[in-house]
């Protein structure tokens, strides 16, 4: 093994000094495991060490040689007698501890790249083998990054200097939807590490209503990414340009354009949401896919995927016995914790059942989520869509209803659709009145 991936003095040094000390200053170093190291004699050690020191009994020297037994597992009475000569400081310590676990770790993934290097030369096709090397490879990067468990009150102080900067308006409670009343059941709007579901039928504005969302946080200079599995970016591209630059929707298709309506066009381009949303019309995503796409944008706040039902599993081809209810579960489970681990907002849109559509009132609940109850268990806000009444000139009263929020009040808001400019507002129509019949057509 060449030196680069480990270091035998290190190991030694450290170990040494943990005996020596009768365990002092083990909390402040790297989180080490006996895996780490590399010479199997340190090893040894170290898991006695480790067992001993996890039961809550005495860790110095004479206490792990009892504990041992048997000392030629270990390389005998003069290896642990080398070992008895390390005291070190504190400090080098600590630097000791993160070299070790950054050493493991590259011995790690050259263990890893050696594997993938085999399977890439194997049978299968490359999609398959792309996500079998990335689930390789992805433990490895996310062992980097995990967060070091603190107490309650470490995380309490640095609440209250939170606290402080919200009643200075230096940071913001949430970043906003473009949807005022939406924002105050959301406590000020969207926030990172959260999973928002936005559920309707088809055709109800659900798609556009995202896109609006995205926009605004992006015209706060924030990035958004939106996945659409449904649509072309073209289309993407057509809303942005009605609800920008107020230009007809049916005047985008056909090319009707009057010079004023061009004006507004050319207008539209120097908006900061047209900038800082980006957009991928990639159908079928897996998980891993999904991940990789936000990875790719840097500085990436908000993704929106639409919808959740048009995801793919982990395998391109689903067994025989594959569930489409389990594999949703799977699928919503992975994206919950995908904008918890890259600290993103994430918004899944979902299908509602067609029950919803028997009821007089169209007025949907958690249990029209179509095809998974875990949906609505890992999410942290579910919003639902029904139409409400369409007024003359074509614009729709759409109501939604929070039927689920971690981080607020439930509640509904009344909203004001007018597809024509793809434009969503709040509205003061009532939603207590006769549903809508849905129609093809609003441009969901």
């Amino acid at each position: 093994m060449t030196t680069h991936l480990f270091d035998h003095d290190a190991e030694m040094s450290l170990v040494g000094g943990l005996l020596m000390g009768n365990g002092a200053h083990f909390e402040d170093l790297a989180p080490l495991t006996p895996s780490d190291f590399a010479d199997g004699r340190v090893r040894g050690v170290f898991d006695c060490f480790l067992s001993l020191y996890q039961s809550g009994k005495p860790v110095g020297l004479p206490d792990v040689v009892a504990a041992i037994g048997d000392l030629d597992a270990v390389g005998g009475v003069e290896f642990v007698q080398a070992l008895s000569t390390h005291w070190p400081a504190k400090s080098r310590m600590v630097a000791w501890s993160k070299s070790i676990r950054e050493k493991a770790a590259t011995r790690r993934l050259l263990s890893a790249l050696g594997e993938a290097q085999e399977l890439v030369m194997g049978d299968g096709d490359l999609a398959s083998k792309l996500d079998r090397v990335q689930s390789m490879i992805e433990p490895l990067a996310n062992a980097q990054v995990k967060n070091v468990p603190r107490t309650l009150r470490d995380v309490a102080i640095a609440r209250t200097q939170h606290y402080e900067d919200l009643e200075a308006g230096t940071v913001e409670p949430g970043w906003r939807t473009g949807i005022d009343e939406l924002d105050r059941l959301l406590s000020g709007g969207l926030r990172p590490g959260r999973m928002v579901v936005l559920a309707a039928r088809p055709a109800v504005g659900k798609s556009s209503l995202a896109q609006f969302v995205a926009q605004n946080v992006a015209r706060d200079g924030r990035k958004a990414l939106i996945l659409s599995q449904e649509m072309a970016v073209e289309d993407l591209a057509d809303r942005a340009f009605a609800g920008i630059g107020r230009v007809g929707f049916d005047a985008l298709q056909t090319g009707q354009l009057s010079r004023d309506e061009w004006s507004r066009i050319s207008n539209s381009l120097a908006d900061e949401a047209m900038q800082n949303v980006v957009v991928d019309d990639s159908p079928a995503l897996r998980l891993s896919d999904i991940r990789a796409k936000v990875r790719a944008v840097k500085g990436v706040r908000l993704v929106v995927v639409d919808y959740l039902q048009l995801m793919s599993g982990s395998t391109d081809a689903p067994s025989r016995n594959s569930n489409r209810e389990s594999e949703i579960a799977g699928i919503s489970r992975g994206l919950k914790a995908l904008a918890m681990e890259m600290g993103v907002c994430l918004v899944a849109l979902s299908q509602l059942n067609r029950a919803v559509e028997q009821r007089t009132d169209k007025r949907p609940t958690l249990a029209d989520l179509r095809e998974s109850g875990a949906i609505e268990q890992d999410a942290d806000v579910v919003a639902m869509l029904w139409p409400v009444r369409e007024f003359e000139g074509g614009a729709k009263l759409i109501g939604m209803t929070l039927a689920k929020n971690r981080i607020g009040r439930t509640g509904d808001v009344s909203l004001h659709f007018e597809g024509k400019f793809q434009h969503w507002g709040e509205s003061t129509e009532s939603l207590n009145q006769p549903a809508l019949a849905r129609k093809v057509g609003i441009r969901d």
